[in-house]
């Protein structure tokens, strides 16, 4: 479908704006922003939401990553330990 829109200068110039912020062609912007509102799209929003944490979370950090490696297999031994069942979940 295609749709056309009269914009005020006004509005025009935030949607650019905004579309620069962003890194992308204003149509794409405001296509994306459109799905967004209309609440489509949500398993591809949730990707994003858990690319952006991915790339907080980044690190090649030696110290920081055996840090992490340890507390997850700390994480998992009490998750073993206090299993009410004898079967392990991390054998």
């Amino acid at each position: 479908m295609t749709l056309m829109l009269d914009l005020s200068p006004d509005f025009e110039h935030r949607l650019m704006q905004a579309a620069a912020r962003a890194g992308l062609p204003p149509a794409e912007y405001a296509l994306k922003k459109l799905e967004e509102g209309l609440g489509g799209n949500r398993p591809k929003a949730l990707r994003d939401l858990f690319a952006a944490w991915d790339r907080e979370d980044a690190t090649d950090d030696p110290a920081e990553l055996e840090c992490r490696r340890r507390e997850w297999e700390e994480f998992k031994a009490a998750l073993d330990e206090n299993r009410s069942s004898e079967r392990r979940l991390f054998p």
